[in-house]
Parts: C-alpha cells; structure tokens; sequence
C-alpha cells in the first residue's frame, strides 16, 4: 500500500510541476504517464489534489502571462553579432549585439488585458434612415382604432412570407393579437 502512495504522489507530482512549466493538461498527463481520465478522476476524488491543479495551472498561466509581457517590451532576438578583436595586450575582446523585435500582438494582448475600458475592441453598429438621414418613425399611439385594424391586415399578409415571424402591434390602449 505504501508503494502505492508513493508511485501516486510522485506521479501526481510530475503531473503539477508539468502544469506549473505552461504546459497543457495532456502535455502533464504525458509527462506522468497517466490518461487523462485518470487525472480527472483523481480531482473529482480529492479535493487537495483539484486545488493543487488549479494552483499549478494559475502558476503556469502567470508564466505565459509573464513571456507575454517580456516579448511585448524587450522583445525577442532576432539576430546576435559577434564581434571579436585583439587587444595590443594580445586579449580576445568579443563584442556582441543583440536585434531584436518587440512583438506588438503581445504587448497589445496584455494592454487589453490590464487596461480593457482603454485598450478593447470597439465594435459600434450604427443605423440611418435613407441617404444616411436620420430613420423615420411612426407613433402608433395615435392612429384611430380603424387605422390600427387596417396596419395589422397590411402587416399580416407581410408575415406570411417564408421565414417571416408574426408582429405584434402594441398600442397604448389596447393590445393587437400578434398577426399569423
């Protein structure tokens, strides 16, 4: 029995510090040569266990979150120059020179994260009347009980068209039976 909870501890063991390096689950369950129904067995059973995966996948998420930050601020290198020359005192002297590039898809990801009223996506739907103009409206309010019988007969006969649904006329004063 004692070997057992050894190989399990060892194996879970593997399998967080695996979660903890970025990796994915399947990557862990590889990693400690379990199924993946294993592991998911083995967190519904125990609840240590599920918290200590959700703090590995925290602490890896904070690594990626961290590479994040770093390709989009310093970047990443692109090219490294070395160059050498003696010195009159017969020493190696190596010079190197780094090019890199600053990933702007990172550093916008992570500003839209921290700052998402500032950074997010804006997406606005704007709708006009004709030639741009403001849209025309009508104020069913006030149209007679005549009026309002005449409108549902023509917005009747409009819904019968394929794919169309029935409309509901609401009037202040009285309530239209949506039209079939």
């Amino acid at each position: 029995m004692a070997d057992i909870k050894k190989h399990r501890m060892r194996v879970e063991s593997i399998f967080l510090q695996t979660l903890r390096e970025s990796k994915s689950v399947e990557a862990a369950c590889k990693a400690a040569q379990i199924s993946r129904a294993s592991a998911a067995r083995w967190r519904l059973a125990d609840t240590g266990f599920a918290q200590r995966w959700r703090d590995a996948y925290e602490a890896g998420t904070d690594r990626l979150e961290d590479v994040s930050i770093e390709l989009g601020t310093v970047g990443f290198v692109r090219r490294r120059d070395i160059t050498r020359r003696i010195a009159r005192n017969g020493e190696t002297i190596e010079t190197i020179v780094e090019h890199r590039d600053i990933s702007e898809n990172h550093l916008a990801m992570q500003l839209k994260a921290r700052r998402p009223d500032k950074y997010r996506e804006r997406v606005t739907t704007e709708h006009t009347g004709k030639d741009g103009g403001p849209i025309q409206t009508v104020d069913l309010t006030r149209l007679s009980d005549d009026q309002l019988e005449r409108l549902a007969e023509i917005l009747g006969s409009a819904t019968q068209a394929p794919g169309a649904t029935p409309l509901a006329i609401v009037d202040q004063r009285r309530k239209v039976p949506a039209l079939n």
